[in-house]
């Protein structure tokens, strides 16, 4: 799997996996900092959802970051995401990864080293590059870990 790619919105994504699409890769996108408490995990729900219609068959994981708010990951968990990042302290992540276990959903620890492509003078090129050096194909028909069914 490749380094995370942060997302500022629709566009940064589209980009993001219209790349991973032409490359035949599986990609991890993570939203702006902190996303579930200004933008909602509706939101992400929603533009998840919308970027999985757009690009059928293209691998994505999507992780809501949460900050370290304990109500934006259960918020986030009854908007139904199921990829969520929390930096709270190692206690009460794990009460909240049991939570989401229980949901179908997976806590994950805050993104590090994330690519942000709208810092990039050719975006594009720079996905291109990270996504080969970074990535393995996904074989047609399976499912990167963590994506199954997504």
């Amino acid at each position: 799997m490749t380094r995370p790619v942060r997302i500022r919105g629709i566009e940064d994504a589209r980009l993001v996996l219209g790349v991973a699409r032409d490359c035949g890769r599986a990609v991890v996108l993570v939203s702006p900092a902190g996303a579930a408490g200004y933008l909602g995990g509706g939101w992400w729900a929603a533009l998840t959802a919308l970027l999985r219609d757009e690009f059928p068959g293209t691998e994505v994981t999507a992780v809501l970051d949460c900050a370290d708010d304990p109500g934006h990951v259960l918020a986030a968990l009854r908007a139904g995401c199921t990829e969520l990042s929390f930096a709270g302290p190692p206690e009460v992540a794990a009460k909240l990864a049991d939570i989401a276990a229980q949901h179908g959903a997976r806590l994950h620890p805050p993104a590090t080293d994330t690519v942000e492509p709208w810092r990039e003078s050719r975006p594009r090129a720079a996905l291109r590059a990270l996504l080969a050096a970074f990535a393995e194909p996904t074989p047609p028909g399976t499912s990167p870990p963590g994506t199954a069914g997504r």
